[in-house]
């Protein structure tokens, strides 16, 4: 009797004992060892989950599984600037448009730089320009005036003399017109110059008393126009 039971259970357990010899394994998974594909059972750890980090827009991410956790960051914004848009700190998704410039030719309100300085240099120069030949030609009058006090026809002469001089002024009178055409915010100072090419003095045609008084009288509105031309470029500035 005793050697029946003996075998009755050693059969019992060869029957229940798995028999398989797993050949075919899968893989194992961020949570599951190795898995028997022929009979379920399952063998070794499960490797983990290999998180990344969280994004601006992503929370965690497994490389493994793709799994995710967590929430995502959200962006960091920067505000927008007169050159760039909003950019976020961490990721630099850029969002929106750049603000621009308050002025395109000036000091900027917004970031204190100046812009377009080739043109205003441009215009600067011309103004300079014109402002200095004029200079020249009223030193050369008003020493010669001096000199010949009662000699109509030498103060003629000096002028005749120096009108080269006043005649380069009114070229750059006209550049810097042109150097304005394209640009509202120059408006006032085109405006300003064109008043001066106004006033420009005609030559006197000759050593009259009326035709001589008559140009000295139109130099002084010239040149008086021609101030407010270079206050206008300061203002700019």
């Amino acid at each position: 009797m005793r050697k029946f039971i003996c075998l009755v259970v050693f059969i019992g357990f060869s029957l229940c004992s798995c028999q398989c010899q797993h050949s075919n394994l899968s893989q194992a998974t961020c949570t599951t060892g190795e898995i028997c594909q022929n009979c379920g059972e399952s063998q070794g750890e499960p490797i983990g989950h290999d998180w990344t980090e969280a994004t601006c827009t992503t929370g965690e991410i497994c490389q493994t599984c793709g799994k995710s956790q967590g929430e995502p960051l959200d962006h960091d914004w920067v505000e927008a600037t007169c050159t760039l848009p909003q950019t976020c700190k961490r990721c630099n998704e850029i969002k929106g448009n750049a603000l621009g410039h308050t002025v395109s030719i000036g000091t900027c309100d917004r970031c204190h730089t100046f812009q377009n300085n080739e043109l205003f240099t441009l215009i600067n120069n011309k103004i300079s320009e014109a402002d200095t030949e004029v200079t020249i030609a009223l030193s050369y009058i008003n020493s010669q005036s001096s000199k010949y006090k009662n000699d109509n026809y030498k103060i003629y002469l000096a002028i005749i003399d120096v009108n080269s001089h006043f005649a380069t002024s009114k070229s750059c009178l006209e550049e810097v017109i042109e150097l304005c055409a394209n640009n509202s915010e120059l408006s006032t100072l085109k405006k300003a110059a064109q008043a001066a090419l106004r006033a420009y003095p005609k030559t006197p045609q000759n050593s009259e008393y009326n035709s001589l008084n008559s140009f000295l009288d139109e130099l002084k509105k010239y040149v008086t126009e021609l101030a407010t031309v270079k206050t206008k470029i300061i203002y700019i500035k």
